[in-house]
């Protein structure tokens, strides 16, 4: 692993140049108002500024991972097995300095993982392993106040990392197909209609640009041993452009 570029970067667009703010951490999630950032590492969940400084620790029990702002940015909701069905991994709550932390609904058979909400902030989308006969996960949408889950894929792909798009109109999400290598970035409608494949090169992790028109992602493939891999690319959805951003060492 070369450690001089682990940790957590920002990618200026405009101008393509890398910073790295930390030297560790995984999962960074900007708040709304682009001041701080939530992030991972060693199964427990901190924020930041912008600029890297005043990290700042928010739980300390379990382990706890992939963290998402609210829409107001006044909470996080975040993967953890405290509290889930026989020490399966539900979703948590808190608000964004840390208390009041709590379980978003009662804890079911299965785990749920990897959430993030709807623009309105009633909807959260996530990951849901039944579990039993069921080996791969599935997309579901939950409703915040009622609790009220709807299934929105009914593949035998593993499923994961759903996000809402900007306008809250589609979810892009990383599916692994049993009779593909790779997993692929799909996009279908908010409520679960007209799936359909946006990446070719193979691609997980999506999170789509402010416009909506654009869905950056992670291009990986633990079999080989590529410039091309393990890197961050963009897709445009409209043409079906991909086109790499980031690179190993550095540069092209």
């Amino acid at each position: 692993m070369d450690t001089a570029r682990v940790g957590i970067w920002v990618l200026d667009m405009k101008t393509g140049l890398e910073r790295r703010l930390l030297s560790y951490g995984y999962s960074p999630s900007w708040s709304p108002d682009g001041k701080k950032l939530a992030f991972e590492s060693g199964a427990q969940i901190f924020v930041m500024s912008a600029d890297g400084a005043n990290v700042q620790q928010l739980t300390f029990m379990g382990k706890n991972f992939s963290p998402c702002w609210h829409p107001n940015g006044e909470a996080i909701v975040y993967d953890s097995n405290l509290g889930g069905s026989s020490g399966g991994y539900t979703v948590r709550i808190m608000r964004s300095d840390g208390s009041a932390q709590r379980p978003l609904c009662a804890s079911t058979a299965g785990e749920r993982r990897e959430s993030c909400w709807d623009p309105t902030g009633v909807r959260v989308v996530l990951a849901w392993s039944p579990g039993g006969d069921v080996v791969s996960s599935q997309v579901y949408a939950i409703d915040s106040l009622t609790c009220s889950p709807t299934r929105l894929t009914h593949s035998e792909a593993t499923n994961r990392t759903p996000r809402y798009s900007p306008n809250g109109h589609q979810i892009a999400f990383s599916a692994h197909q049993f009779s593909e290598s790779l997993p692929q970035i799909w996009i279908m409608n908010a409520d679960g209609g007209s799936p359909r494949r946006a990446t070719s090169l193979g691609g997980a992790n999506p999170t789509w640009s402010p416009d909506g028109q654009k869905i950056a992602y992670v291009r990986d493939d633990e079999t080989r041993n590529s410039p091309q891999l393990g890197v961050i690319w963009m897709v445009d959805i409209g043409n079906g452009q991909e086109k790499q951003l980031t690179f190993h060492g550095g540069g092209p």
